[in-house]
């Protein structure tokens, strides 16, 4: 396709990228480049070939029309082979560039408010973790498991190990520290793993002596690189259900970055298999 120059070139790809996006909408951008490729829409058909390609299909026809205009206005002349392959480029081109557009959806946990239209973390934890067919990373600060919130975090650990036991390699990054409670995440999490299961792949930050104020804090899940939550909730009853706690759910780029983060991190021996607690206060 030549280039349109002159001062309104850019209304004019403006104008043909709505007529693109608005004929892909109504499911007729095939069929009319099937008609410029095979000479049945011209630059001259008139009202019944607009009606005809239509089919129907509300407001199709003014778009077969507003893309006649455009055509009409291209500097030197195209075909209408050109228009048709212009057409299907900018159709590959919306596909392609949707496919990197990180979608959001606010997460939170806190009491029930009138009118709140946020995602409970709990439900937006099973979804994602229930949603996991290659991989599942979890990446957490604080566990505890069996207190009197009806065992939310039991349930959760069961079903990350359910998806385990379907051949998704589970990676979970937790603190090491001991904790004032005398427990730490590892053995936390082993007391509830099912024994049929073997443990995922556990890794830690290992901190160093002199730093002991320093914390793995960041509390993060990933599903198949493509699905993520960045939340403030530790992996705690009180997180899931009764704090106020606030997060971000992400598809698209930013959770495969999230990912190819820990996996550079793990790479260059910042987190490490975590096999033992550290004496930590």
């Amino acid at each position: 396709m030549s280039a349109i120059p002159g001062p309104s070139s850019t209304q004019i790809f403006t104008a043909l990228a709505e007529v693109t996006a608005s004929l892909a909408d109504a499911s007729k951008l095939e069929e009319v480049c099937e008609a410029l490729e095979r000479g049945r829409l011209t630059l001259n058909s008139a009202a019944a070939t607009r009606s005809a390609l239509a089919g129907g299909t509300p407001n199709a026809e003014t778009w077969l029309r507003t893309l006649q205009e455009v055509w009409s206005r291209a500097e030197p002349p195209i075909t209408g082979q050109a228009l048709a392959f212009a057409l299907r480029t900018g159709l590959a081109t919306f596909a392609r560039a949707g496919r990197d557009i990180a979608r959001t959806q606010v997460v939170w946990t806190g009491p029930k408010v009138g009118g709140s239209f946020f995602r409970a973390t709990k439900e937006v934890v099973r979804e994602l973790i229930g949603s996991a067919t290659r991989e599942l990373l979890v990446v957490g600060y604080w566990i505890s498991t069996g207190d009197n919130q009806k065992g939310v975090i039991d349930e959760i650990v069961e079903t990350v190990a359910q998806r385990a036991r379907m051949g998704v390699a589970v990676t979970i990054v937790l603190d090491e520290r001991v904790r004032v409670d005398g427990l730490d995440n590892r053995g936390v999490l082993s007391s509830v793993w099912p024994a049929d299961v073997p443990l995922p792949t556990l890794l830690t930050w290992h901190l160093p002596a002199e730093e002991r104020h320093l914390k793995l804090h960041a509390k993060v899940m990933v599903v198949d690189r493509k699905d993520a939550l960045v939340t403030s909730a530790n992996l705690t009853s009180m997180a899931m259900t009764r704090n106020i706690e606030m997060g971000i759910r992400i598809t698209g780029g930013p959770a495969l970055d999230i990912s190819r983060h820990f996996d550079f991190l793990a790479s260059q021996g910042v987190i490490e298999p975590y096999v033992g607690a550290a004496r930590i206060a």
